[in-house]
């Protein structure tokens, strides 16, 4: 009989363990605003990398690729009309 007790507490556990981590996910506005800062960190983090090793290319007197400088634009009728397209 005290297998038993330690099967059920075994297929219980996982459910638990479960129903606690979705307590702990935020809400929808306050996740997307989560969202929204890790993806700027990693942008961030991106351009500092890229930065440190551009330098250090420079410091080794290594070729150093050149920038990408590019500017993406979009007129709010274009955006307005493209969103038209990506409803499901």
């Amino acid at each position: 009989m005290g297998n038993v007790g330690q099967t059920d507490f075994l297929r219980i556990a996982p459910k638990q363990k479960l129903e606690e981590l979705c307590r702990n996910v935020p809400e929808a506005p306050r996740l997307d605003r989560l969202l929204r800062y890790e993806a700027s960190l990693e942008r961030a983090f991106d351009r500092t990398l890229n930065q440190l090793e551009r330098l250090q290319r420079i410091r080794l007197g290594l070729p150093v690729p050149q920038r990408w400088n590019y500017r993406l634009r979009c007129h709010r009728d274009e955006l307005i009309a493209a969103s038209r397209f990506q409803r499901i």
